[in-house]
Formats: structure tokens, sequence, C-alpha cells
């Protein structure tokens, strides 16, 4: 009788493997070790401070432009108005429209209409509250879909233009103001040794990190529209970080809608010589974008046309991205993607953590912002920053002291004539040779600019002159 033997073979799903165990994580490594590795930053990486995506600042920005919005669909065709007003005012449509918009937004609007027009309560005053609900509600729901179509810069412009300039950048910089503590994802990039951080963020998580953690003060943090005026920044080797869509503390630095994309991204050689030499010279880690970021698509774009396709090395950790995908975009964009799965945004933390750990001395390096040395450093009881503001023929001058974990302190402000630019440059020398000697900083500090009519406003410090 033959013997029937059986085979038993079971399929299990293979594990993905996560980008902290990736190869290219040391590959990456390596080129921050030698100094070559450029971080960019985008949104998502802000999002744990409780700052708004892209997505949802446009959303915020069209809710306040169309404030009297309520469902398009609660208005017919047409409705008849009739005196008295209360009564019509219970009709059905009406009581809809009413309840929509909520009790509080109808009398505000009524109101409004009252002061603009010059009259009470009346059929013509409620024609028009219906009139700007309508317009407001049509509006909302049209600037929705495009939202949804991710043509954030061109809202960003439309919505711009129905605020007004000022009030605009107001809320912009309302809703980046941080309502957290700074992410841990923060301290791992200043941790980690990276030659320079290039961001499309508005807001000053990274800034406030390096300040906190970083032992050296505040980074040099030139905005992408100034770089008109910093021909010297990758000459000088020293470390930086680029906001290259601005500031929302500078309003007038942000690169927010498609005519700011035109005019200072596409038609400015300063900030395109400037994206060129980094990325010539630089490995770049993307961290914080989706393939779907309207930012994150510039960048590759440009990346693409300036070296025709033979790029140096250049890595994203993103969330969900599949394997065919992953395949996809290496061969279109030379991107290697270091993908974990979708929702696992502390896999990112991890990836930082692990770059910060491979150099042993990472923890320990910080990135340079000034040239002091690390034997003179530790003689300075902190470090200063002198702000001087130039109104016309007068300076407006700031020390600021910043310590590492602790809110900059104010030592004194004051203000004096304008001296000739080369006694100012000279005096701005001898201050900041006097701080990377080991010195105090207010003394020397106190005599730029000085002159017989200097006033003191305001003194914090017995370190302060008092003459001046």
């Amino acid at each position: 009788m033959p013997i029937v033997s059986r085979r038993n073979l079971t399929f299990q799903r293979p594990s993905p493997q996560l980008p902290a165990d990736s190869p290219e994580l040391g590959a990456l490594a390596g080129h921050m070790r030698a100094g070559r590795c450029a971080l960019f930053v985008g949104a998502g990486l802000s999002a744990p401070a409780g700052l708004p995506t892209w997505g949802a600042l446009i959303d915020h920005v069209i809710a306040e432009a169309t404030p009297w919005a309520v469902d398009p669909k609660l208005f017919p065709e047409r409705i008849d108005l009739a005196e008295p007003v209360d009564e019509t005012l219970r009709e059905p449509v009406l009581a809809a429209i009413r309840a929509a918009l909520g009790r509080a937004r109808f009398n505000t609007l009524c109101r409004r209409i009252e002061r603009a027009t010059g009259t009470r309560m009346d059929l013509q005053v409620l024609y028009k509250l219906l009139d700007v609900v309508f317009h407001d509600s049509v509006d909302r729901s049209e600037l929705g879909k495009l939202a949804e179509s991710k043509r954030y810069t061109e809202l960003a412009g439309h919505c711009r233009d129905r605020l007004g300039h000022e009030r605009f950048h107001d809320l912009v910089r309302q809703l980046l103001t941080p309502r957290g503590d700074l992410p841990a994802t923060h301290r791992d990039i200043v941790c980690t040794p990276f030659s320079c951080v290039v961001t499309t963020n508005f807001d000053t998580l990274l800034e406030d990190a390096y300040a906190r953690y970083g032992g050296s003060g505040v980074p040099r943090a030139p905005a992408g529209a100034e770089l008109g005026q910093q021909g010297t920044l990758l000459l000088d080797r020293g470390f930086f970080v680029l906001k290259a869509h601005g500031d929302a503390l500078r309003p007038e630095t942000m690169i927010f809608t498609a005519d700011d994309y035109r005019r200072v991204i596409h038609s400015n050689p300063a900030f395109q010589a400037i994206m060129s030499g980094i990325l010539l010279t630089h490995a770049v880690l993307f961290v914080g974008y989706s393939l779907n970021d309207v930012n994150f698509r510039l960048l590759l774009d440009n990346q693409l046309t300036i070296f025709n396709g033979n790029v140096p090395p250049r890595y994203a950790i993103l969330s969900g991205v599949g394997a065919a995908e992953c395949e996809i975009l290496w061969r279109t964009a030379k991107l290697h993607v270091l993908s974990y799965p979708e929702g696992q945004h502390a896999e990112l933390g991890r990836c930082l953590s692990v770059l910060a750990d491979q150099d042993t001395s990472a923890r320990r390096r910080k990135p340079k912002v000034t040239s002091v040395e690390p034997a003179e450093k530790s003689r300075l009881e902190s470090l200063s920053t002198l702000v001087i503001d130039s109104n016309g023929d007068r300076l407006a001058l700031e020390l600021v002291q910043r310590r590492a974990g602790a809110p900059p302190h104010r030592m004194w402000i004051g203000g004096c004539a304008h001296p000739d630019t080369w006694r100012l440059a000279a005096q701005l020398r001898r201050a900041d040779g006097a701080q990377s000697s080991g010195k105090r900083p207010s003394t020397t500090a106190s005599l730029v600019g000085f002159a017989p009519n200097v006033v003191c406003l305001e003194s914090d410090s017995t370190d302060s002159v008092a003459s001046f």
C-alpha cells in the first residue's frame, strides 16, 4: 500500500522594516559626521506643539474670511419677505437659517447692518442680512473644495485680500503661537550635528529649541525673503536655521500666497542661489512632510530641475508609504523613503534619537552658533545678544541675556544717535570680541553707538553701565 506524504506551508505577511532599523539611517549618520547633512523640517514636526498643519491653517483662514456662512442648502431658490419682520423670521426657512447662524451671530450681523444703513430692523436690513449670509455660505463651500484639492497658496492669497494684510497676518500669528511645550523631536534635532536646518514653517519652535537645549543662544535664522543680504551665509560655515518661507513674527518676510512664491522663490536669484548651494553640497533629510505637502513637492521639483536628476543623497522619513510608492519615488525623484506605519508618529522621534546617538559625541557637540571656544565659554556667566533697530537717524538698543533652560532676560535697553558705519562696525567687533574672551558683555555692548546724548531707558542688572 503506497504511503502519501503531505507537506504543510504557511504564508506569513512580512513585517516591514522600521526606519530606525534601516541601514540607510547609518549612511545618513555618516554624512552627518562628515558635516554634510542638512535637515529640512515641515509642518508635521510642529503639530505635537498644538500648531496646525497647512490644511488646518487654511481651514481656519477660510472660516475667518467667511464668518457668516451656513449650509448653502438651507437657501431655496427664493425667499419672500413681508411685514411684519417678526412674523417673517418665524417662517420655517428663515427660522432654519437663523438657527444655523446662532442667536449671537445673527444679532451681531443685524447690529452691524443697522449701523451701516442707519436704520432699525426692517425688511431692507433682513434682505441685506440674507445676502451676506448667502454669499459667505456659497464662498465657504467653494473654498472648501479648493482646500480639498490642496490649492493652499491660491486660497491664502484670496483670503488675505478679503481680510486685509494686517488682519490676515494677525490671524496667522495667533494660530502659530505654540500652545504646549517643545516637542521631544526638537530636542533630538538640537542634539544631532546637522550642518544647517531649513524649515518651511512660520513658527519659532526650532529657534526656541536651540536656545533651550543648544547652550549657544538663538542661532542665526534668516528668512528666505532676506537672502539678498546673506551672500556669505554658506561661506561663513556657521550653523543656521533658514526660515525658507518666512517668520510669523515678521509678516513682511512671509511667503504664503501664489504671488509670494512667484516673487520670492521662483523669481529671486538670491533664494535660488542659496538653496542650490545647500542642495549641491549636502545630503538632505526631510522630516515633517507628507507626499501631498505643497512645500515638499516644490522642494523636490526644484532639486530635480536644478540637478537634472543627478542629485546628492536625499532621504525622507514619511508615514504610510508602501513599497511600490517608495520604488516610484526613488526612480522619479532619487528619494530614499524611510517609511513607518500610518499613525505611528513616535517612530519619527525614534529615528531622530537614533541619529543623535549614532555619533557618540553628538549629545555633547552642539551646533556651533558663536565663535566661543568650549573652555572660554565655561567662564561666561551666560551668552548675550545685542539687538539693534535703526529708526531714522537713531538706534534702539537692547541687550538680551540667554541661559539654557531659562527664558531670555533683558539686561537693559537704550537709544542713541546713529553713528557712522565705520565706527559702528568697530564697536560691534569689540562687543563680540569681549564676549568671546569671557568678559562681561554689557560693559562693551553699552558703548555701541555711544554718544553724549545716549539715554538709559531701563536697567535690570547691576552689571549694566549706569552712565549710558
